[in-house]
């Protein structure tokens, strides 16, 4: 249970990117929060962390999934983010992604990828965050 757990936090933004978020002015909904820097979810809260959740949220962090964070890039500020993959002939793989500013489109080197696909997407989100003025 624990490793599906961790499986799952994998899906959500980390602390760094939930903050600059938040700085950039994400504001919806979301299946996870970050008390301090921890992650964590609504059925995970002690009694006293659900006492303060919702005053919690409206000053906290908001901890969205990374596919959320991508349509809010793309619906609130028309940054397109696109995951790639390549493979190689020892069947290895490499993730690397696309960004498309409005028009203007910026792929990555393949070293801006990575071996997992969420880092990758955190790495093109946390670029598409800091092109947003």
């Amino acid at each position: 249970a624990e490793n599906e757990i961790k499986k799952m936090k994998d899906l959500f933004v980390t602390y760094k990117v939930a903050k600059l978020l938040k700085k950039k002015g994400f504001n919806e909904s979301c299946l996870g929060y970050y008390f301090g820097d921890k992650l964590k979810y609504p059925s995970e809260l002690t009694t006293t962390e659900n006492q303060d959740k919702c005053q919690y949220i409206t000053t906290g962090i908001l901890a969205p999934a990374l596919e959320q964070a991508i349509n809010w890039l793309m619906d609130n500020h028309n940054i397109f983010i696109l995951p790639h993959i390549t493979f190689d002939d020892n069947n290895g793989h490499w993730y690397y992604y696309s960004i498309n500013y409005r028009k203007k489109v910026k792929n990555s080197n393949f070293t801006d990828g990575s071996f997992n696909r969420n880092q990758a997407l955190e790495t093109a989100i946390l670029e598409a965050l800091n092109h947003i003025k």
